[in-house]
């Protein structure tokens, strides 16, 4: 059940809280108050689509949050949380919430963020939102199919999903044959490309990180005449010069050997040059080494240029690192290997696609007789419903008749056909139907899927559209049916319906020098009196038609306690 709604900073609203209860709840006021708005607002916190120019004051942050209580001991519920990566609150308390800032928003679900599609799963178990032209679905034939499956969904959805399946399959068989036509002449010679490409990868023999270590090396071997060059020389200047490093500390050793008796604090120096000596002797002969390392063998250096190259037109054709190169080399061998078994494989494919199609008719037919029989219950349902409405004479029926292809759906094209007058011929009901005997046939719809659907709340923005008199009576009296088993949130500006009310609410635009703002009050029993006086009085509001008014409550009372 939905037991709190808040809103702040959206349309005409500064900020509102409500508090729903069970029952009827009915939302009246003058046109233009935003009665929509607040139905609205819901429809934006469960996923829909935001409105442009939704924030009243574009500088701050708009916020919707709706607070549900939700029986957890159904573990359906907890399950599809779960399957959404949301931790099932043990209190059963669920809080939704949408943050719109500028054309952007956050939703998410006890705290945690989570997408507009994921809510809206979700939100579809907690609530069921009819808003203002909905009932103009009816006129889609698509939407006649989806109502007759939602209908008997316990044993038509299982069915509908594997014919589902199937037909996904079968489309995908369709476009892989599509893809092997191909002549001979094509095929051998994406073969013989194909053999190539591989042949010349393999032939060069790949090896991971090989480019980095022939690179060090070809930069080694080009640079032999520089390098024995300038070691050379640093091996002149430490040994074989007239003036070597080496025979300098050779010559200061001598010196500071005979200083050292005359004053033993000169120690350190003598040490210091001692480690020196060492030192050069030591660099003496890793140069040495490195030296006699250093080939300037030409033949080595063209090899080392000529398998870089071979490296550089591999990364050219067919990828910029070792992993992309044998990446290209396995899809080659699997294309060759399907070129190779091209004609075995399109006949597998073909035999594929006749078998599908068997089990797709077989599966589509026996769709379409589950739907034939749930059909006729609802046909009956349905009708009893319309003539509870108001449909004195009414006929109603489903029509069925086959798509000329294979559907995800089925091979069924239903139509409702409806006669709301005696003597007239039954026709489809978009041809026949008004926008007033529209929300009536909705109503009965919704009615009838709410006695075996797990929702809680139904919310009804203007269903009494295009309606009056005893009509709009028998839609309060239908309203009122349905709120003894779910709670109903519903908009309306009919007396009739306002006044079967559990809790009545009141929708007002206040105008200031700071703008125009919408408010929302509960009404006492006898403001709510008062409010359907004003429906059925306009402006002038006496004694009698206060009284009328008060007669409204008190048979609606005596209605839901039928």
């Amino acid at each position: 059940m939905l037991h709190t709604l808040h809103i702040a900073n959206v349309a005409l609203i500064d900020q509102i809280d409500i508090e729903f209860t069970p029952g009827l709840n009915i939302l009246s006021g003058e046109t233009g108050a935003g009665k929509s708005v607040i139905i609205g607002s819901v429809s934006i916190a469960l996923g829909g689509k935001l409105p442009k120019d939704i924030l009243k004051d574009p500088q701050k942050s708009g916020f919707i949050e709706l607070g549900f209580s939700v029986d957890m001991s159904d573990r359906s519920f907890a399950r599809l949380l779960e399957d959404k990566q949301i931790d099932a609150p043990e209190d059963g308390e669920v809080l939704i919430s949408r943050k719109i800032t500028g054309n952007k928003s956050v939703c998410r679900i006890n705290g945690e963020t989570i997408s507009a599609g994921d809510l809206r799963d979700i939100t579809d178990c907690l609530l069921d939102l009819h808003g203002q032209h909905e009932h103009q679905s009816l006129l889609k034939k698509s939407k006649h199919l989806e109502i007759l499956d939602e209908f008997g969904k316990a044993k038509i959805l299982p069915v509908k999903q594997k014919v589902s399946d199937l037909y996904s399959t079968y489309r995908q068989t369709l476009k892989d044959i599509l893809e092997m036509d191909m002549d001979d002449t094509k095929r051998f010679r994406e073969m013989d490309f194909c053999e190539y490409e591989l042949s010349e990868i393999d032939a060069a023999h790949l090896v991971p990180g090989e480019e980095e270590d022939l690179m060090a090396k070809f930069k080694k071997a080009n640079s032999a005449a520089e390098l024995v060059h300038g070691l050379s020389e640093i091996y002149d200047e430490i040994n074989a010069s007239r003036t070597s490093a080496s025979e300098a500390v050779e010559r200061s050793l001598k010196v500071i050997s005979h200083l050292v008796t005359l004053d033993e604090g000169l120690t350190p120096i003598h040490d210091e040059l001692m480690d020196l000596e060492s030192l050069l002797h030591d660099v003496s002969l890793d140069v040495n080494s490195y030296l006699s390392g250093i080939s300037q063998d030409e033949e080595l250096l063209g090899s080392l240029q000529e398998r870089l190259d071979l490296l550089h037109d591999m990364k050219r054709k067919y990828g910029n690192t070792y992993e992309e190169i044998m990446a290209h080399r396995d899809e080659c061998e699997k294309r060759l290997a399907f070129l190779k078994n091209y004609e075995e494989r399109k006949n597998a494919l073909i035999a594929q696609r006749s078998r599908l199609e068997k089990e797709l008719e077989a599966a589509s037919n026996e769709l379409s007789e589950l739907r034939k029989t749930y059909a006729k219950s609802f046909e009956k349902e349905l009708k009893a419903g319309l003539v509870d409405l108001n449909f004195l004479t009414v006929e109603f029926e489903v029509a069925f008749d086959k798509t000329a292809d294979f559907t995800s759906n089925g091979t069924d094209d239903v139509d409702f056909m409806i006669s709301t007058n005696p003597g007239s011929p039954i026709r489809p009901l978009a041809q026949i139907a008004s926008g007033g005997e529209l929300s009536r046939i909705m109503l009965a719809i919704k009615s009838i899927m709410a006695r075996t659907d797990d929702v809680d709340t139904l919310i009804f923005d203007e269903i009494d559209t295009g309606i009056s008199g005893r009509t709009a009576q028998k839609v309060a009296e239908l309203l009122g049916k349905i709120s003894k088993d779910r709670q109903v949130i519903c908009i309306s500006h009919l007396p009739q319906i306002v006044s079967m009310a559990d809790t009545h609410f009141l929708i007002e635009k206040d105008a200031d020098q700071n703008g125009t703002h919408t408010d929302i009050s509960v009404l006492d029993e006898e403001n709510s009196v008062k409010e359907i006086a004003r429906m059925l009085g306009g402006k002038e509001i006496n004694d009698l038609v206060l009284e009328n008014a008060r007669q409204m409550k008190q048979m609606a009372r005596l209605e839901t306690r039928a």
